[in-house]
Order: structure tokens, then C-alpha cells, then sequence
């Protein structure tokens, strides 16, 4: 009993460090619940609800997997969002990108507002509007893309 008291304690220590700071620990982490399980012929599946990346991270489940997005992307998404939530409606991409830039966010690339179009594309949070713009998904007062076939 002291081997299975023993790795409980180290998993609820390495869960308390990840809460803080999620790191590549997270692997051993899963290990160590695979062992326990071995030994008890049950799982602790506290962290098994959030999503990990390749690298082992931990991610929001609304986060998609692939590369981090860069610090300045973020911060672009999080102004489109903020923006967003105070229109009415959709509002149309070069509008946007031009309110973005304003803020002193800088969207990099041979063509920036492509590249911001792109990036209001890959996210789960924006809805496009065909030519009316961009519009956040669930919003009041956004228009209907497609009416229901008859």
C-alpha cells in the first residue's frame, strides 16, 4: 500500500504544478495515472476533460491543436473579439483590419490584411457574413448567411 500512497502523492502534486503552470510534466503525469490503474484497476481522470497538444500542454477544449498562435496574433483576435461584441452586425473585413491597426496592433506578412482575414477564418469564434464582413458567432442582430432549402 505504500506504492500506490506514493504515486497518488506525486500525482496530486504534479496536477497542483500544471494548475500553475502546465508543462511538459503533463506526460508523466498521464504515466503515472496508467500505472496506478495497473496496480488499483481504476483511473484519476481529473485532467482527462482538457484537451493536450502534441507537446503535452494543456489547452482550452475551444483551442484547436496545431502551432501557438503568436502573442501578437492573440492580441489581434482579442481586439477583433472586443470589437465585435460592441457592433450591431457584421462588419466588413478591411473595416475591421483598419480599427486593429489603429489600436497599434500590427498584423505581419507581405499582404496583412489577408493574413487577418486568415486568422478571423481559423477561429471557432468569428462567423463570416459573406460580403457584410465578420460577425461573432452567436451574436444578436448578425444576419443569416443561408436561408433553409424549400
Amino acid at each position: 500500500m505504500d506504492f500506490i500512497a506514493s504515486l497518488k502523492r506525486e500525482i496530486d502534486g504534479l496536477e497542483n504544478s500544471l494548475k500553475a503552470a502546465p508543462d511538459p510534466r503533463l506526460v508523466k503525469l498521464h504515466e503515472l495515472r496508467r500505472v496506478l490503474a495497473l496496480y488499483t484497476g481504476t483511473a484519476n481522470t481529473a485532467i482527462s476533460s482538457q484537451a493536450t497538444d502534441p507537446s503535452g500542454e494543456i489547452r482550452p477544449p475551444s483551442q484547436k491543436p496545431g502551432r501557438k498562435i503568436s502573442p501578437e496574433r492573440s492580441e489581434a483576435v482579442k481586439a477583433t473579439t472586443e470589437i465585435l461584441t460592441q457592433m450591431p452586425g457584421p462588419i466588413k473585413t478591411a473595416e475591421l483590419f483598419d480599427m486593429i491597426t489603429k489600436m497599434g496592433i500590427k498584423i505581419g506578412g507581405t499582404n496583412p490584411l489577408n493574413n487577418f482575414s486568415a486568422l478571423l477564418y481559423g477561429r471557432d469564434e468569428f462567423e463570416s457574413h459573406g460580403r457584410d464582413g465578420w460577425a461573432l458567432k452567436n451574436s444578436e442582430g448578425a444576419p443569416a448567411l443561408a436561408s433553409e432549402p424549400s
